[in-house]
């Protein structure tokens, strides 16, 4: 698509406007209590100056150029989010990694080669946002519509560098995913519960407060293997990723599983997933299993670490899970060779 615009100071985009900066076939339109063929509402749509929220350590950052960016959400749910401990424990490794590997003055090319950061189940899009603004280049993965309309707001209301922007607007599996799709529900609104109709049906926060399950609401996007989504992102075994945030709501194995190869051959420094062993079984893993997966990640040279322990070696980490000493927590992977 075109080069967007820098959007109105006090309001969302007009649905002509936004609908020229969406890197799909989705238009999104404000709400008006209506909703036209091939397009979705943006209900209460929030603006926010995220510099009460960017912390590192507890601080504002060093340089404040860091937070200065704009982020868009529906009704604050986001936003509010950032404030708990988890989301703070992972900023505070986004900035640790950031800080060493990325610099403001990085042209794109620069970035490209050697600062990329990829954001898995992107949502409204805060931690590739926080990535851009340390001078990283991002490949933004996600697969809802409305989530995507709201990344695409808030790049340019921050006039952060397009050129270090990329879409995958698909959701990535294995390679036995191939041929089938995700069903989004679109009223969902974008809260942060990744609402998968095929997978998480019987789980009662899966489409976030006021989603809903009815099928003529959902619309089908197909998968992508992983590897092929990043190829797809221009990206290859050269290019140097400091980090993979994956937040995928219970599909992280699939996701991890699926990486594998990719963490075998490609140079990838740091992974950030949130696991969430009590929806493991929803998404087709027992415990064991997902212990299993997470523990082969690691063996291939990472470090772990989840909010308030470490691990000693790979097959510490696999046994803490299969013990069910972790119900839902954040995990950094960090390369230690």
């Amino acid at each position: 698509p075109a080069a967007p615009q820098a959007l109105p100071p006090s309001k969302p985009p007009s649905p002509a406007a936004l609908a020229g900066l969406l890197p799909h076939r989705v238009a999104a339109v404000q709400s008006r209590g209506q909703r036209l063929p091939g397009e979705i509402p943006l209900p209460g749509v929030s603006r926010h100056n995220v510099t009460k929220v960017v912390r590192h350590r507890g601080k504002p950052p060093e340089d404040p150029r860091e937070a200065a960016f704009t982020m868009f959400d529906v009704g604050g749910t986001m936003f509010d989010w950032l404030q708990t401990q988890g989301e703070r424990f992972v900023q505070d490794i986004f900035h640790d990694v950031l800080d060493s590997g990325c610099r403001r003055d990085m042209g794109p090319e620069e970035a490209w080669d050697k600062a990329v950061v990829i954001d898995v189940g992107a949502n409204s899009g805060f931690y590739g946002l926080l990535a851009l603004a340390h001078g990283c280049a991002v490949v933004f993965v996600e697969p809802q519509p409305e989530c995507n309309a709201l990344i695409t707001m808030s790049i340019a209301a921050s006039r952060l560098d397009q050129r270090k922007v990329r879409r995958v607007a698909r959701p990535l599996g294995g390679p036995s995913s191939r041929g089938t799709s995700l069903e989004v529900e679109l009223d969902n609104h974008c809260e942060g519960r990744f609402p998968i109709v095929n997978k998480e049906r019987h789980h009662a926060n899966a489409y976030g407060a006021r989603g809903s399950t009815g099928k003529d609401s959902a619309i089908s996007v197909p998968f992508l293997v992983v590897e092929e989504g990043l190829q797809s992102a221009g990206l290859t075994s050269k290019s140097k990723v400091l980090l993979v945030k994956i937040d995928t709501e219970g599909f992280e194995l699939v996701i991890l599983q699926a990486l594998l190869p990719t963490l075998r051959t490609w140079q990838v420094a740091n992974l950030i997933a949130e696991i969430t062993p009590m929806w493991w079984s929803n998404t087709g893993f027992t415990l064991q299993q997902g212990a299993a997966i997470v523990e082969e990640v690691a063996a291939l040279g990472y470090e772990g670490r989840i909010q308030r322990r470490g691990f000693g070696s790979p097959a510490d980490l696999g046994r803490w899970i299969s013990l069910r000493r972790v119900y839902q927590d954040d995990l950094w992977l960090k390369r230690t060779r």
